[in-house]
């Protein structure tokens, strides 16, 4: 078999193509533990991961999709605040797929990149960082400077 060819069965050749994505990112990203959460206003959602410049969040949405708040407060499992008032905008919103068709649930991916913030509020999220994370989240070709 040449280099760029796969077998797709007995009878097929598929000719496979090589896609180079290029990374973006200038911050490595940390999965974050279950305690954390987001709050857009008065709509929570779970953390997936963060990093000093973003994070990448789900949550539920009563509509499609719920429009963002330009500051988020980030809270512990008891509703304690952590960190507040996080400038934000929004870098993709998208619907999840269920794996159920009688779900009704409409659960979006929420990418989220943080605005200027004050001294105390990179502390905080450094702090927030090194206490609230379980590991970093590979990328394929990511190399941080």
């Amino acid at each position: 078999m040449s280099a760029g060819v796969a077998d797709a069965g007995p009878h097929e050749r598929v000719e496979c193509k090589r896609i180079l994505m290029l990374e973006r990112r200038q911050h490595v990203r940390y999965r974050v533990d279950e305690g954390i959460l987001v709050v857009n206003g008065d709509q929570p959602g779970r953390i997936r991961d963060i990093s000093m410049g973003g994070m990448a969040m789900t949550y539920v949405s009563r509509k499609s999709p719920t429009p963002l708040q330009r500051e988020i407060d980030l809270v512990d499992s008891a509703g304690v605040l952590v960190l507040g008032r996080l400038p934000c905008q929004v870098v993709e919103d998208a619907r999840i797929p269920s794996n159920s068709p009688f779900s009704q649930l409409k659960v979006r991916r929420r990418r989220l990149q943080f605005g200027a913030m004050s001294a105390e509020q990179r502390d905080g999220l450094r702090r927030l960082i090194a206490a609230h994370t379980v590991g970093r989240v590979s990328s394929p070709g990511y190399r941080p400077e």
